[in-house]
């Protein structure tokens, strides 16, 4: 050890005792750290998957820059002869040189560490893949490093081991990436699918990078850095005895081939791994193993029809694994969870029974001898529970593997209940305007023409596909409340007659769950020529203040503004030539299409807690009363607020002016609440009154007000239903908010627990102008700058020490 220390101050000394080690922590620096922030603030997500993805392409470079002279520099200059004589071991001054390269690798690294606390700053990133990639480019480098050491200790030409190292980083990581799998495979089945996982660096550190330590990973990283250290350490000993190179080549072959075959064998063994996502992305949560202890009744069966390996593309070579290590996972939870791995293309007969059951091969690219091929294959599960139709997901395929913890256990835990739960839609239809023109052709194909517009069909679907049976109701007198439901969900209502804010009520009150999203303004864009969008406010007459302040709360009148805002798309009819009509887009950011991150959301409750934005489009804010719904017993918290650079304006029936959209001459009030969750015992608005009547109903005599039986129940108020339209819905996170929303007011929190686990965007908070500059100028230039400065510095004290030392020898002579 002491020898290993000695080698690790000599080394280490002889970086910073040149200018090359300042220039190579500053180049690197700036390369990394500058490219990073190019997109940082244009892409607003708080991660670093940017910079881990590109560091391993900039290490292939950095690194042979760094141990072409570990051993190069001392053949060339002569010193290695003075090292052979120390009375230490070949192995000593490789660890000692690999150690003191090791140190001053994370010392350049570690000066990118400004990043995660801008990071920090800015937003609420997942630390989780941030620690991970770190860890991941620790282990990449002492990887790198070890390759260039051996390469340096064969030449002692510099160029030479920098070149040399440099092509064997990049034919180690290239060999890890799926182009290279998919080419080599394609030649050679399943050539290419074992060089990916036993030889390559590509995916072995993406798995890392991603937050999940994978022991396997761990053992391909230490056990090729042990073999190319020891490597080295053979050929330095062959220096020092003057052995022939035989020994070394058949040291080499032996050695990467029982490391090759190592990391072949465990690469298909499941050895644990420790995942470091926040809420483990990557591993069966909580919520799952809750879900899945609840199987008392009999079990489920889960059958997973998968082709065998070297029958799939390159792609796909892996899917069996990572599949059945998901289900391994859920049968050790409850035993009452059974699977099975069928291959259905040995029985011409089981075909044609998964065939009835919606179970088909599907065509897949693959590449042959350089050439596109399809290729059908299965990969689709089947999952059974007692007498019940079985619940099918057709096809699982990398893309898609990640929601499969969800796919598969949102089926199991509806299949598990008594009943589907009846959803009852509450939202307007609009008068159909079809192109009259295509209206008449399509009338002569036969074809029936819709009379009203639907903008809600992709909440119904959506709703529908999650197992919910959805009942679309107008509420009115003609259309009414069927007589049995779960939940109402009411969208943008057209002005509620009394009647209806009565079923509503006797809703709420009877224990059912209500969600309420509407909003006060609809706004119309019109395109000015020479002055850009004008936009005009059209007020919403949804009538349902009256009722909602009864409960504390209410949609405010004003028009909400923030300044936390996304660009839109609008639409514009332009004539080109002067006489050809087009349509193009036209970018519009207006303070009315409010953007919420998650630094406005409510980490506390699943319901919002893992969302990443919602396009808060045309909005308002909520009035809420806390203090008036505790007295009525009633606990209540926000899931929505807007930024604390909101305001309001009031309507004047006019076009929103410059000054209503500056922040500069607007008052700003604050955060407001745009979601807020209530549940206990309402209050009868209605109690000791009669029903009111139907609008039109001219009959004199009203219904008795029937006996309400009183129990708990759930509401959910959004100041918006824009953000539910079809148009809008699929923007960010909007679906998932309503899917959670009612998930929570029907079935808890297990389900919406797993499915948060698909939604890891996390974005950074709205920021000015001059504090990006700040940033950029801290990330990119300072910590650079300061690395300047401590070089400069050192020098001149080096500088003295040694004109010191002259002046002293000049004196005693």
């Amino acid at each position: 050890m002491k020898n290993i220390k000695t080698i690790f101050a000599r080394e280490f000394a002889a970086y910073f005792n040149a200018p090359i080690a300042y220039i190579f922590i500053v180049v690197f620096l700036a390369v990394n750290s500058g490219l990073f922030m190019t997109s940082f603030f244009l892409s607003g997500t708080a991660d670093m998957r940017g910079f881990f993805s590109l560091l391993p392409i900039t290490l292939i470079v950095f690194i042979p820059a760094i141990t072409m002279r570990l051993w190069s520099e001392d053949s060339k200059s002569g010193t290695i002869a003075l090292l052979h004589s120390f009375p230490m071991s070949a192995m000593d001054l490789v660890l000692g040189k690999f150690f003191a390269s090791f140190l001053f690798y994370l010392i350049a690294l570690a000066g990118t560490l400004i990043i995660p606390i801008m990071i920090l700053f800015l937003g609420r990133p997942d630390m989780g893949p941030i620690i991970g990639g770190y860890f991941g480019s620790a282990l990449l480098g002492a990887f790198y490093l070890a390759i260039g050491i051996f390469i340096s200790g064969l030449f002692k030409d510099q160029i030479i081991a920098f070149i040399l190292g440099m092509v064997a980083c990049f034919v180690f990581y290239m060999a890890g990436t799926d182009y290279i799998a998919i080419v080599l495979d394609g030649w050679i089945g399943g050539l290419g699918t074992v060089i990916n996982g036993a030889f390559g660096t590509a995916n072995h550190f993406a798995s890392i990078e991603r937050g999940v330590i994978d022991i396997r990973d761990i053992i391909y990283f230490c056990s090729y850095t042990i073999l190319f250290l020891w490597l080295n350490s053979v050929t330095v000993e062959q220096l020092m005895r003057r052995l022939a190179d035989k020994k070394f080549t058949i040291n080499a072959v032996a050695g990467l081939a029982v490391i090759f075959m190592l990391n072949l064998v465990i690469g298909n063994m499941h050895l644990g791994r420790f995942d470091l996502t926040s809420g483990g992305m990557y591993t069966v949560s909580p919520a799952a193993k809750n879900i899945l202890r609840k199987l008392k009744d009999a079990p489920v069966t889960v059958k997973y029809y998968v082709s065998p390996k070297d029958k799939m593309p390159a792609a796909m070579k892996t899917i069996e694994r990572d599949v059945t290590d998901i289900l391994r996972e859920f049968e050790m939870v409850s035993k009452r969870f059974k699977y099975e791995v069928i291959d259905p293309t040995t029985d011409v007969d089981m075909a044609k029974t998964l065939q009835n059951k919606g179970i088909n091969p599907f065509d897949t690219r693959s590449v042959e001898k350089d050439a596109f091929n399809i290729k059908r294959v299965y990969s689709a599960i089947a999952i059974s529970y007692l007498d019940k139709p079985e619940e099918v997901i057709p096809q699982i395929v990398p893309q898609n593997i990640s929601n499969l913890e969800y796919e598969i256990l949102s089926r199991i835990y509806r299949m598990t209940m008594p009943a589907k739960p009846k959803v009852v839609l509450v939202a307007p239809f609009d008068e159909s305007n079809m192109d009259p023109r295509q209206r008449q052709m399509m009338m002569q194909m036969g074809r029936n023409m819709p009379e009203k517009e639907d903008h809600y069909k992709n909440i119904t679907q959506m709703l529908q596909n999650e197992n919910y049976d959805v009942i679309r109701c107008e509420l009115t007198e003609q259309d009414p409340l069927p007589p049995s439901y779960d939940m109402i969900i009411v969208i943008s209502p057209e002005y509620l007659s009394e009647r209806a804010k009565y079923e509503i009520n006797k809703a709420v009150v009877s224990g059912k769950a209500v969600i309420i999203a509407a909003q006060n303004y609809k706004f119309s864009y019109m395109p000015q020529p020479g002055m850009g969008i004008q936009v005009m406010p059209q007020k919403q007459q949804h009538g349902l203040n009256t009722l909602l302040e009864k409960y504390g709360l209410g949609i405010a009148n004003n028009i909400l503004m923030d300044e936390n805002q996304e660009v839109l798309s609008i639409p514009v009819r332009q004539t080109i030539g002067g006489f050809i009509p087009m349509t193009v887009e036209q970018p519009v950011k207006l303070p009315i299409q409010i953007k919420v991150t998650d630094q406005g959301m409510n980490n506390r409750l699943s319901i919002t807690s893992r969302l990443g934005s919602i396009l808060y489009l045309w909005g308002s804010a909520i009035n809420y009363d806390k203090s008036k719904l505790s007295q009525m017993g009633l606990e209540s918290d926000v899931l929505l607020n807007s930024s604390a650079k909101s305001w309001e304006i009031a309507s004047t029936g006019g076009m929103i002016s410059a000054d209503d959209i500056n922040p500069r001459k607007q008052k700003i009030i604050g955060s407001q609440p745009l979601g807020v969750l209530v549940r206990g015992q309402f209050p009868d608005a209605y109690a000791d009154m009669e029903p009111p009547k139907w609008p039109g109903d001219t009959t004199s005599t009203r219904p008795s007000a029937p006996i309400i039986e009183k129990k708990p129940g759930k509401m959910i108020l959004f100041g918006c239903g824009e953000m539910f339209t079809d148009q809008v819905v699929g923007a960010f996170d909007n679906a998932v908010l309503m899917l959670n929303s009612v998930d929570a007011l029907l079935l808890g929190d297990d389900l919406i627990n797993v499915r948060s686990k698909m939604v890891s965007e996390r974005y950074i908070k709205e920021t000015s102008a001059a504090t990006k500059m700040f940033w950029r100028f801290l990330v990119i230039i300072l910590i650079p700058a300061i690395l300047v400065v401590i070089g400069i510095l050192r020098y001149m004290m080096r500088r003295q020490r040694r004109e010191t030392y002259q002046r002293l020898l000049g004196q005693a002579q």
